[in-house]
């Protein structure tokens, strides 16, 4: 096991090379530069300016520059957001609010995704095997940012004027400007797709372990429900949904791009689409870094979790 995580983790430098490489180029294919906007500035000024931040030099040492930098815990300043601020101070900052909206989303994806998912496999074929299905299918159908306005409007115009000032659902913001009420609305929208995702698979799989020998053989010993559910038939339906759900985790760590804009959260998503827009080259190639980074971990962990859930599964080479 510890040969296997320290070849990931051998494995994970050079897939960060990788992603750094081919965002460096897309980014200066990308017409114009994190200067270019600057119609006031004289083009003399504006060169010296490129020419302080080592933008004059050729690519290919701007990005062997990088890498070095990088490599000592250096991701360079932010060009035009904040500028001269350290980005791997921006990054955090932002990534606060990410990873407490992600979190957030993850608890309620996994407590209702696989208890609608047992629910529903336990109920099949009947009203609510249907009816948790159905809504499973809308809520992986809408396109959060539609259900996220769509909230925001019923909110606004339909439940907060007959409410009073204090119970009021807060339009926009996050915990610390709009209190513990705003994490209701960008958690249920953020974590519906998976939600529903997970509810499927669940069900599915759970479905395929009920039908097992061993499960009749529980159930012939008389052994209650709960413990046949529980104990027999989840725990080994876990595999595929464990699955899913590193995947998951890391969709919504780091794809809370769109509902960062929609409920107007200060996160790392929200820099980071405004970095674009501005092409402060530094925050684009460390927040895609920092993204790549957790994504991988992610999914490490998760392989690392398969031979605590199956011992089946080893990751030592067999000898001979």
């Amino acid at each position: 096991m510890i040969q296997y995580i320290i070849r990931r983790l051998i494995g994970l430098f050079f897939v960060l090379i990788g992603i750094a490489l081919l965002t460096f180029i897309l980014m200066h294919l990308a017409p114009g530069g994190p200067f270019s906007s600057e119609r006031t500035l004289p083009p003399a000024t504006v060169a010296r300016i490129t020419a302080s931040y080592g933008l004059d030099q050729p690519l290919p040492l701007q990005f062997l520059t990088y890498i070095w930098n990088i490599s000592h815990g250096d991701f360079g300043v932010s060009y035009r957001q904040q500028i001269g601020a350290e980005v791997r101070n921006i990054i955090f900052t932002g990534f606060g609010n990410s990873m407490q909206l992600g979190m957030f989303a993850f608890a309620f994806t996994i407590f209702f995704g696989i208890l609608l998912g047992i629910l529903a496999a336990i109920g099949q074929n009947t009203w609510l095997d249907y009816t948790t299905m159905g809504v499973s299918l809308a809520g992986y159908s809408i396109p959060n940012f539609v259900l996220g306005t769509l909230l925001l409007i019923v909110a606004a115009l339909v439940v907060n004027p007959h409410l009073p000032a204090n119970f009021q659902i807060p339009i926009g913001g996050w915990i610390d400007s709009a209190g513990i009420g705003a994490i209701f609305l960008p958690t249920f929208v953020l974590a519906l797709r998976p939600t529903s995702v997970l509810a499927r698979l669940t069900r599915a799989s759970m479905l395929e372990v009920i039908r097992q020998d061993y499960i009749r053989t529980a159930w012939a010993k008389g052994l209650g429900e709960r413990v046949v559910i529980i104990r027999h038939a989840l725990r080994n339906a876990m595999l595929p949904v464990v699955t899913v759900l590193g995947d998951e985790l890391g969709n919504l760590i780091t794809g809370s791009i769109v509902v960062e804009q929609v409920f107007v959260i200060n996160g790392l998503g929200k820099q980071f689409v405004l970095s674009v827009q501005q092409l402060d080259y530094n925050i684009i190639m460390g927040t895609t870094i920092f993204y790549a980074f957790i994504v991988v971990l992610i999914n490490l962990a998760v392989d690392i979790l398969y031979a605590f859930i199956d011992p089946r599964i080893s990751y030592t080479k067999a000898r001979s």
